[in-house]
């Protein structure tokens, strides 16, 4: 793992963190955590260039949403009610993207959280039984760049950096 990896795993109470650096295979391991995840679709190409800088060993994998490939992780991390929680992802947009899910449990309908993107809109929603209670979004900018998303929710606002 790298110098940022090890930062992340050291984190306390962290419930998991993923590399999603496997060079083959349909398992997304666990680095911290048991909850595995399944690669799935035609669209998952393994084996591509880490998106860290100064970290030039690791790799990551593609989710190409127009074939598509995506990670299912099953039912889990509900974060019910107002029960805090953060998700924090590195990005790499290739500009085509229009309604994709990025990172998500549920659906708003009935519960749930996400980040989702629309060119030129990314999306952060938390929702409690079929209402939205938070949301956040940034509007441009994010074509083409690599991105560090970080959104906690502390049990009354959801942010987004």
């Amino acid at each position: 793992m790298s110098a940022y990896s090890d930062l992340v795993a050291a984190t306390t109470g962290i419930a998991s963190h993923w590399r999603f650096g496997e060079g083959v295979g349909t398992t997304a391991a666990a680095a911290v955590g048991a909850t595995t995840g399944t690669y799935t679709g035609s669209g998952v190409t393994y084996g591509q260039a880490g998106l860290l800088a100064g970290d030039p060993t690791a790799t990551c994998v593609l989710l190409d949403d127009g074939i598509p490939g995506s990670i299912s992780f099953g039912d889990v991390y509900d974060f019910t009610n107002t029960a805090n929680f953060s998700s924090e992802l590195w990005i790499k947009l290739d500009g085509a993207e229009t309604d994709s899910y990025i990172w998500s449990k549920g659906e708003i309908a009935g519960g749930g959280w996400m980040v989702t993107y629309g060119d030129p809109v990314l999306v952060v929603r938390r929702a409690d039984a079929g209402s939205v209670d938070d949301g956040a979004f940034i509007a441009s900018g994010l074509n083409a760049n690599v991105h560090h998303i970080v959104s906690p929710y502390d049990g009354a606002e959801l942010l987004l950096y």
